[in-house]
């Protein structure tokens, strides 16, 4: 037998018993899921809030390089201007 026929047995057997352990355990299963959802709901939480925080300083950073390219800019025109 093929390796990869194998694996799609063992696959689908363990596919199998999962479905039936969840619906033999559904309540239990069910209550598990409740359980996830508040420490998930934080952890997406605090990585959007982190994600903000650094768009926020990079908006910072970007303002203050096009800055010094404005002010770059000027110099170069008034040295070409002499």
């Amino acid at each position: 037998m093929n390796d990869w026929i194998k694996e799609s047995i063992i696959g689908v057997v363990l596919l199998l018993l999962g479905l039936a352990m969840i619906w033999y355990w559904l309540s239990e299963f069910i209550i598990v899921i409740k359980g996830i959802i508040g420490p998930i709901l934080f952890i997406i939480g605090i990585i959007l809030l982190w994600i903000g925080i650094e768009d926020k300083k990079l908006e910072k950073e970007l303002k203050e390089v096009e800055k010094e390219l404005e002010e770059e800019q000027k110099s170069e025109e008034k040295e070409e201007k002499k």
